[in-house]
């Protein structure tokens, strides 16, 4: 061997034995229940078929009926080399076995990039609670489930304990029902992508070989590893022949923007039933009538349910505000011309008519009277014959004055004896009997009546296009604002539909399923179910309440 081989095998010898893969995919298989034959299908059939390169890691942990301990799996190239047995069976502590199983996986097979893959049954956002086939990795031995809570903890526990506070790239559910915009907006905190189906899936669930045979021949990034799993699903299922399938990727970057959006949608809903004074029940069923449903129908397409509304909002035709007439100015009385005779005084302003009595002309002076002569007397007045009245008698003598009330005589006490009454007491009333404590049950919080008015012929029908304007008798105020409100709703309910489709990075669906637009959301049809509650979804936003309303 030359110096220049040595030389060489010195320098790349270490590279290569040292080289970190692109990706590592965990597998964390509950295969404990009546999926076991098609979990061996898995392993075998497609994962071990796959053309594997240094690029990808494939690590499996795995739970089997009637076998006691959990396994834990390395795929290679033909081959699913089994390479340890632990003593416990999965399916005890759902959260404490994910957490581990990813520090087995992180130590000993490190990489740029990491996937989860949850294998198992699946029922959406909601938690089972006496059904024996639903639930995230549901165990049919110990009877148990990874529930939401547990979800939220185990993979914030690998992102800050085992992936040093980094997210994890890609996690992906090979269950059924949970493309559900709750389960994102659960996880959303640590992962960057999430892959699901709206619609049931068929037993088979992903076909591991198609992706994993891309990610090995060349270098993916997060989207384009999440992007890959959905379209080797729709090759897989086309060429089955089957037609109501679903299989879509999320970026949850903009998850919270399209939770922000829906309660803005909700709110403008609100506005425009305040504004109506009736709420919209029937035709907020209608349109849930008419939205895409799935397997279990208690969950929608949300992208569809927006159409919906829109193109029923479309309908309602608001009539133009009435203008305001002013009205027109009194005519003026014009006076009439004075040329031709004057005008009687009585029709002068300010002509006040004087009383009907003689009045004595004002004589501005006196006449001159004649004085009389200074020696001339004035004669005497003649003196009455008549005697005048004689004066009244002064006295000196004035009467008693009696100052003290006089002294009454006392009856005699033999006109009328007196008589002792006997102590009469009157009877006691009986008591009334004593009502029971009866309290009148309190409504509960949750139930939501709307204020409605009351009118004699109809406002509407299930359908926008038949609301009676007429009858409503709106100000033009109220026409101005109802307008301006439900403009405000129909762009968002447009931006909505746009932020869905660019959150939803891939998705594939069959014939029967082409409007799923990749993110479903919980809306049931008869009453909401009590897990529902726990969701961080349902405390951080207003979509529990607006259920409440039509339900």
């Amino acid at each position: 061997m030359t110096k220049k081989s040595l030389f060489l095998l010195f320098i790349f010898f270490p590279i290569h034995l040292f080289s970190i893969a692109d990706w590592t995919l965990y597998v964390h298989m509950q295969a404990d229940n009546d999926l076991s034959a098609y979990a061996s299908m898995d392993l075998v059939g497609e994962m071990a078929k796959a053309t594997l390169s240094e690029r990808v890691n494939v690590l499996v942990e795995c739970d089997m009926p009637k076998h006691e301990g959990t396994y834990r799996i390395k795929i290679e190239n033909n081959e699913a080399r089994i390479l340890d047995v632990l003593s416990y069976e999965m399916g005890q502590n759902q959260e404490h076995e994910l957490v581990d199983g990813m520090k087995w996986v992180s130590s000993n097979y490190p990489a740029k990039h990491y996937a989860i893959s949850l294998w198992g049954h699946g029922s959406g956002i909601i938690d089972p609670i006496r059904s024996l086939t639903r639930g995230i990795l549901y165990d049919f031995t110990n009877n148990t489930y990874l529930n939401n809570q547990a979800l939220i903890g185990a993979l914030s526990k690998i992102k800050n304990e085992v992936l040093n506070g980094n997210n994890i790239d890609v996690v992906g559910m090979d269950a059924c029902l949970m493309a559900d915009l709750e389960v994102g907006y659960q996880i959303k905190d640590s992962v960057d992508y999430f892959v699901a189906s709206q619609q049931t899936e068929p037993a088979f669930g992903w076909d591991y070989s198609g992706f994993l045979t891309t990610a090995s021949k060349k270098y993916c990034t997060p989207a384009q590893f999440a992007t890959a799993i959905v379209k080797s699903y729709e090759t897989f299922y086309d060429n089955k022949k089957t037609s109501d399938y679903t299989q879509s990727a999320v970026d949850l970057s903009k998850i919270s923007l399209m939770e922000q959006n829906l309660d803005q949608v909700i709110s403008k809903w609100n506005e425009c039933e305040d504004i109506l004074g009736f709420n919209f029940k029937e035709i907020i069923n209608q349109i849930r009538k008419q939205s895409l449903e799935f397997e279990d129908d208690d969950f929608i397409d949300l992208h569809f349910f927006y159409k919906n509304i829109l193109d029923e909002i479309n309908k309602i035709e608001i009539p133009e505000p009435v203008a305001q007439v002013e009205p027109e100015p009194e005519p003026q009385i014009l006076p009439r011309p004075t040329a031709s005779r004057p005008r009687p005084i009585f029709s002068r302003p300010n002509f006040r008519p004087r009383p009907s009595v003689f009045v004595r002309p004002i004589v501005s002076q006196r006449p001159n009277l004649v004085s009389r002569p200074s020696n001339v007397s004035r004669p005497p007045r003649p003196v009455s014959n008549v005697n005048p009245r004689p004066p009244r008698p002064v006295s000196n003598v004035r009467p008693p004055v009696v100052s003290q009330r006089p002294q009454l005589l006392a009856r005699p006490s033999s006109i009328r004896p007196s008589v002792q009454r006997p102590n009469y007491q009157r009877p006691q009333r009986p008591q009334r009997p004593q009502r029971p404590n009866y309290s009148r049950p309190s409504r509960p919080n949750n139930i939501v009546r709307p204020v409605i008015r009351y009118f004699p012929d109809f406002i509407y029908d299930s359908d926008f296009r038949t609301i009676n304007f007429e009858k409503l008798n709106l100000s033009n105020r109220e026409l101005e604002s109802l307008n301006s409100v439900i403009q405000e709703l129909k762009n968002l309910l447009i931006s909505g539909m746009n932020l869905i489709e660019d959150s939803v990075i891939a998705n594939e669906t069959g014939p029967d399923m082409n409007n799923a637009k990749g993110v479903s959301i919980y809306f049931p049809k008869n009453e909401i179910h009590d897990s529902y509650y726990l969701t961080n979804f349902a405390n951080d936003g207003n979509w529990v309440s607006f259920l409440e309303k039509f339900i």
